[in-house]
């Protein structure tokens, strides 16, 4: 499980150094969190036995979805309680990395 893990610590930093300064992912950036999601798809699938190309569409899918999703919930907060962009992006970057951790340790205790 130790190349899983250390594929999602490069994907957070990514996403978390990628999407700092900005509200929309530019494509640039969607590409970069597909490939690192499928990296650590294909990671975890393979740690468990999985086939590594589903585990890597799987893992870009993800990682796409949430990129989406996480843009429209920053956007959507930033204007409702009329926050600047920082802020939000802090707060979202703290629940990424509260949910990355959630997985991490539950995947971990399914390895022991």
């Amino acid at each position: 499980m130790k190349n899983a893990e250390v594929y999602a610590g490069a994907a957070l930093v990514g996403a978390l150094v990628g999407m700092r300064n900005s509200v929309a992912p530019t494509p640039l950036k969607l590409v970069t969190l597909g490939v690192s999601g499928g990296f650590g798809g294909a990671e975890v699938c393979s740690a468990k036995k999985r086939s590594r190309w589903i585990g890597a569409l799987l893992g870009a899918a993800g990682a796409l979805g949430a990129a989406y999703g996480a843009y429209e919930l920053r956007r959507r907060a930033a204007k409702k309680f009329n926050l600047p962009n920082p802020v939000v992006g802090l707060l979202a970057d703290a629940a990424a990395a509260g949910a990355g951790m959630l997985v991490a340790s539950r995947l971990q205790r399914q390895d022991n």
